[in-house]
């Protein structure tokens, strides 16, 4: 029987402790009684950013790092990762996902951003584009 070395699998403590500290998650009641994990840095334009498959808000450091002086990055864990609550279809699909995005915009009061989508986070960033008017650009990297 094969066991999976977690140790391994995780990131090294000195990562986990800069993560904590520049890009630290934070849970954001939506509507619907659900939460949203987000992961935010800097001030200014918001750019929210949208994760693909395996992945998570955590991958979004290096770009809040470099953008924090001149915006505002907020980065989620769609629903079903990190402590975000899971959608209730069985199947969901990427309008569900934008609907869950609408909600953390409103939470978030956001009025206007930036919305960049990765892999399948590309996917649900281009359902929520045709839906919200407050998505003022779209930037769509390696679409699923």
């Amino acid at each position: 029987m094969q066991t999976l070395d977690t140790q391994a699998s995780m990131p090294p403590a000195a990562e986990l402790a800069r993560l904590g500290a520049r890009f630290a998650a934070r849970e954001v009641a939506v509507a619907g009684g659900a939460v949203v994990s987000v992961r935010e840095r800097g001030q200014g334009p918001a750019i929210v950013c949208l994760h693909g498959i395996g992945s998570g808000a955590a991958s979004w450091l290096e770009v809040a790092e470099l953008l924090a002086p001149e915006a505002r990055l907020i980065a989620w864990d769609a629903p079903g990762y990190g402590a975000s609550t899971p959608l209730e279809a069985d199947a969901p699909t990427a309008a569900d996902y934008a609907a869950r995005l609408g909600a953390l915009l409103d939470a978030l009061r956001i009025e206007s951003c930036v919305l960049l989508g990765h892999s399948l986070g590309a996917i649900v960033a281009a359902a929520a584009a045709r839906r919200d008017a407050r998505i003022r650009r779209l930037l769509l990297v390696s679409p699923a």
